[in-house]
C-alpha cells in the first residue's frame, strides 16, 4: 500500500503534538503555575523566569528564543484552563522551534518511505519464511 506524503505528515504532526504534550505534562512539576502564570502578567517576571529556565536547561539566551519561550507559556496558560483534569509545564522544549523539536521524533517517515519505496523491487516471496519464531533470536520473551 501506498502512503500519501500528506497523510504522513499529518500523522507526523500529531505524533509530535502528542509528544510534547506529554513530555510538557510529565516535567511540568520544575517551574510552579503560579510563576508561568505572573510571567505574561509582566514582563520583569517573565525575564526572571525565563533567567532560571535557561540555567536549570543549560540554555544560551537569545531574543528569538525569547519570543519562543513567551509563545510556549501562553500554550501553557490556555491549555491548563482549559484542561483542569491535567497540567501542562515547562520542559526543554519551551524555546525551540518546531523543526528543532521535529529532530527529536527520530523517526523520519519519509525517509522510512522513500527506502521502502526503492527497496521494494529486491523482495520477493521466496525470501519469506513459513514461519519464525523470534524467541529463538531473542527478539522477544515468552509470556
Amino acid at each position: 500500500a501506498v502512503v500519501s506524503t500528506q497523510s504522513t505528515g499529518i500523522a507526523t504532526m500529531k505524533l509530535l503534538v502528542l509528544c510534547a504534550v506529554a513530555l510538557v505534562t510529565v516535567s511540568g512539576t520544575r517551574y510552579s503555575n503560579l510563576a508561568v502564570n505572573a510571567a505574561l502578567e509582566s514582563p520583569g517576571q517573565l525575564l526572571s523566569l525565563y533567567q532560571q529556565y535557561t540555567v536549570k536547561e543549560g540554555k544560551a539566551k537569545s531574543p528569538q528564543r525569547l519570543a519562543l519561550f513567551r509563545t510556549t507559556l501562553k500554550r501553557i496558560v490556555e491549555g491548563n484552563a482549559k484542561h483542569p483534569t491535567w497540567t501542562q509545564g515547562l520542559n526543554k522544549f519551551a524555546d525551540m522551534t518546531l523543526e528543532e523539536k521535529r529532530s527529536y521524533l527520530g523517526l523520519n517517515a519519509s525517509r522510512v518511505h522513500s527506502t521502502l519505496s526503492s527497496n521494494s523491487n529486491d523482495l520477493s516471496e521466496d525470501d519469506i519464511p513459513e514461519s519464525k519464531d523470534w524467541r529463538t533470536e531473542g527478539k522477544v520473551t515468552g509470556v
